[in-house]
């Protein structure tokens, strides 16, 4: 059974994630990229670049998985766990540390030493981004004032002192807006590097599909309603590029998934008979020289019929316009030009699961991907691509050369057994010797009895195709391939 590309990524993706990751991991990895986005601002580059490599080792073992918490209550339990254990001891120790570098900066003016107990100051503080103090304004006063034995008895900085300690704990306080901020960019990363590894396995299928040409087969893109523009009567789409179309069929899933017909085929030049809103031909299909582009009679959509103005509508009647679905909400005489500017009565847009579809089966290279294409890659496929985008990671985000090289070599052994697998699917191993029938005495004579023709032979490579006419005085046959 074949896989959609949805289907298949999704195994890629768990072959990727760590078998163990819970949200516990992924609010670790939120806490990581906040404390390296803290390192960068507060801290030096060789603790930046340690920190952030935490990070990324973190979100490699997250690739695919979905935290079940919301992001509001992961900013809360990132925040918790980033939070020290004895805050109020913390928390005291730090704003004492605000205090006396302030001092030491504005009252004393003594840079070097401010700027040391500064640093301290700044490394305690990512420690609490989640605390919520107790203290009363007083008490906090007179606790931080324990930690200054010296200042806290010089008459000329009480004042100072006090305001310090205020703007220190607006300063932790505010911190968590920051975070916050940090969170939600940690948060898209980590959940958007999906799109990057779309992007590696998109990369890694192309090279596949050019090394196996078994997969060049099998290509099968759906169309509906939602990814074809209306013309005239017929829908116009566009084809994969170098795609070489083998079959087209068109599908009515709303009746019955099997439940389809084939299209016959007209050059492009007579497109024109399929324009026509009077259109009651068979179904029809053709493609542009360029084979780029293609259209399809009947329309791909669900009959509803156009919208139009000075109508009469009533509550849940539906209506196209442009290509897109509407109801109505209100009863009403329509008024305007189409259901966006109606003020006789009210549209919403309306979505419905696709009526027609058309599946066109073509041969190449196939470069982009819809969720919902049918591919030929087995699950072997899967293993491959997981290692291709491991070496990936390795080489472009951890640069770890060794492990980038050791899982470069598994995905060639992979890709090798695919190969393999790929030829003995292809193959009949039927050991039995094929009759050879190349004499007119092998078959038995087939007599037809008619007044007139058409009559179609099928011819092998090696028979012969005999004619006896029996009681016809002047006998004609026109043979023609067809």
């Amino acid at each position: 059974m074949s896989l959609t590309y949805a289907e298949f990524t999704s195994k890629v993706r768990t072959l990727l994630t760590d078998v163990k990751a819970t949200d516990d991991h992924f609010i670790q990895a939120l806490a990581a990229w906040v404390r390296s986005q803290y390192a960068r601002l507060y801290s030096t580059q060789t603790n930046y670049t340690s920190l952030k490599g935490t990070y990324d080792k973190k979100r490699r073992k997250l690739i695919g998985y979905i935290p079940t918490s919301s992001l509001a209550d992961l900013k809360t339990l990132t925040k918790t766990y980033m939070t020290d254990a004895d805050t109020d001891t913390l928390f005291v120790e730090t704003v004492s540390k605000y205090v006396k570098y302030r001092i030491l900066e504005e009252i004393d003016r003594d840079p070097v030493l401010a700027d040391r107990i500064k640093q301290t100051y700044t490394t305690d503080r990512i420690r609490l981004v989640g605390y919520k103090t107790n203290f009363s304004t007083a008490a906090l006063q007179n606790a931080v004032r324990d930690y200054l034995p010296v200042d806290k008895d010089r008459q000329n900085v009480q004042t100072f002192i006090n305001q310090s300690i205020l703007q220190a704990q607006k300063d932790i306080e505010s911190l968590g807006t920051w975070i916050d901020g940090e969170i939600d960019k940690a948060y898209d990363d980590l959940v958007g590097f999906r799109d990057w590894i779309d992007q590696q396995t998109r990369q890694c299928l192309i090279e596949i599909q050019e090394l196996i040409p078994a997969f060049l087969d099998g290509n099968v893109n759906i169309y509906d309603y939602t990814n074809t523009e209306r013309v005239g009567s017929a829908s116009q789409g566009a084809l994969p590029s170098d795609a070489e179309v083998q079959r087209v069929r068109l599908r009515y899933p709303s009746v019955d998934e099997s439940v389809g017909c084939g299209l016959g085929y007209i050059p492009w030049s007579s497109r024109e008979m399929l324009l026509k809103e009077s259109c009651s031909c068979e179904p029809k299909f053709t493609i542009d020289p360029q084979g780029s582009s293609f259209l399809v009679y009947p329309r791909l959509s669900s009959g509803f019929p156009e919208w139009k103005n000075a109508t009469d509508y009533v509550i849940g009647n539906t209506v196209e316009s442009e290509g897109v679905y509407y109801k109505a909400t209100t009863a009403g005489t329509s008024s305007g030009t189409s259901p966006l500017d109606d003020v006789g009565l009210t549209w919403d847009e309306y979505t419905i699961a696709p009526p027609i579809e058309l599946l066109v089966y073509w041969r190449g290279n196939k470069l982009e991907y819809s969720d919902s294409d049918l591919v030929p890659f087995p699950e072997l496929a899967a293993k491959a691509v997981a290692h291709f985008i491991k070496s990936q990671i390795y080489e472009e985000i951890e640069e770890a050369v060794t492990k980038s090289r050791y899982e470069l070599e598994q995905y060639q052994a992979v890709r090798r057994q695919l190969h393999a697998l790929m030829n003995r699917r292809g193959r009949v191993n039927d050991r039995i010797a094929s009759p050879k029938c190349q004499t007119a005495e092998a078959f038995s004579p087939v007599v037809l009895s008619i007044t007139e023709g058409p009559v179609y032979a099928l011819v092998g490579e090696d028979i012969q195709l005999e004619v006896s006419v029996i009681a016809n005085p002047n006998p004609t046959f026109t043979w023609t391939k067809s």
